[in-house]
């Protein structure tokens, strides 16, 4: 087996040759050890907004295979080409989650890292009784020690609201939906993507009804409960089923909420401008063991593999003051996730090393420096995820002293 969960990039250094040392008969079948070189692969772990593990979500690649995350969340594909690829991460319950990688095509070989957080797909039922007004309220999720990011919306049915679509009454009881959103690509009612990362949904909502072919006659109270700090920063958009996308729609921003008029059964969001800024920075890896030399051997001493340790996921570094900074930080923990994980890794490297002969193995792993800032406000929140571990070896040769243990 190449790896036991690792989920990082190799880049393996080594060149082959054969090096003799006068009348040493070891010395003279010298030979500079080699690690062969792996084909790219691409793992990760697979959250929801708490950090916990999912266990059997279906993750599909974009050249048709499939996997399913095991009890830990984990999930991996080996020998992934070079190019775009889009990941798909489904799981009963939750909303889904796709993300797009960039695979290299230099002849350094990569393991990619891509971890997923996923929402819990929570929506709450009202019963529609004919001639009668009703009410509900549902709250988003947030991740742990972020309550500003969680936010109450609230659907007010009117009186005789729903008709059918020649307009006579509704004279059956029906119920309605409302589940809250949190990107444009998880609304139910459409498969779209945000125009860029500088224009992307915060919050939102999707309004079902259980019975077909009903509209409404009048508009249903969609209330979003924030407070001051998002108002002057966010807009609000419906999503049209027909033209398949998000369009301005009006609404009212008064006392810390935004109150949209729903007058059809589809999706509503609350959106912002905003920019997202990374900064690369590294942490070096501690390999056990992580020098092997033969110089003083009587036979081969054989290498199996190298142990470390590397972390997966992210880690929120700004505590919200407000409803701003608190919906700043789910996008932000929903893009690179909320919580670091610390893996114990195995490289192999299942070579023999023949007398007068070295080897070596370090290498790194990459982290990103995350800056969310809104546009308007400049109000922003920052994160350090992990990303990419790249191993690299080397073998040298020397001088054969003679004697020593022989491991063959």
């Amino acid at each position: 087996m190449k790896k036991l969960l690792i989920y990082g990039a190799c880049l393996l250094l080594s060149m082959g040759a054969v090096s003799c040392h006068g009348d040493d008969p070891l010395a003279n079948n010298t030979v500079l050890p080699v690690v062969p070189a792996t084909p790219n692969s691409l793992s990760g772990v697979v959250t929801d907004i708490n950090g916990n593990p999912v266990a059997g979500a279906k993750v599909t690649l974009d050249d048709g295979r499939t996997t399913t995350t095991d009890e830990n969340g984990f999930y991996e594909f080996e020998d992934v080409s070079a190019g775009k690829h889009t990941i798909t991460v489904e799981k009963d319950g939750m909303f889904s989650s796709t993300r797009d990688i960039d695979v290299s095509g230099s002849e350094k070989n990569l393991d990619y890292v891509e971890g997923f957080t996923m929402n819990r797909r929570n929506t709450k039922t009202v019963k529609i009784i004919p001639g009668q007004a009703a009410e509900t309220d549902v709250t988003s999720d947030a991740i742990p020690g972020n309550d500003k990011g969680k936010v109450e919306i609230t659907a007010d049915v009117p009186e005789d609201a729903i008709v059918n679509a020649d307009g006579t009454p509704v004279t059956d009881e029906l119920e309605i939906y409302v589940t809250p959103i949190y990107t444009e690509e998880t609304a139910q009612v459409m498969e779209t993507k945000a125009v860029s990362d500088e224009h992307d949904m915060l919050i939102g909502a999707t309004v079902h009804c259980s019975k077909e072919g009903v509209v409404l006659k009048k508009p249903i109270a969609l209330t979003f409960n924030l407070d001051d700090s998002a108002l002057n920063s966010v807009y609000t958009e419906v999503y049209d089923a027909a033209s398949d996308k998000w369009s301005s729609v009006n609404s009212t921003k008064e006392n810390g909420k935004i109150v949209i008029a729903a007058t059809d059964f589809t999706s509503y969001g609350v959106f912002i401008d905003m920019t997202v800024t990374t900064a690369d920075a590294r942490e070096n890896l501690t390999f056990k063991p992580s020098v092997w030399d033969n110089f003083n051997g009587n036979g081969n001493l054989y290498v199996d593999f190298s142990s470390y340790v590397y972390h997966s996921g992210a880690n929120i570094t700004t505590k919200a003051a407000n409803a701003l900074e608190g919906l700043l930080i789910e996008h932000l923990a929903r893009k690179v996730g909320n919580k670091v994980n610390t893996i114990n890794g195995r490289y192999n490297i299942e070579q023999s090393i023949s007398v007068g002969a070295g080897l070596r193995i370090w290498g790194y792993q990459d982290k990103i420096n995350w800056t969310l800032a809104d546009k308007a406000t400049n109000k922003n929140v920052k994160a350090v995820s992990y990303s990419t571990v790249h191993v690299f070896t080397e073998g040298w040769l020397g001088d054969h002293n003679g004697g020593g243990s022989s491991n063959n």
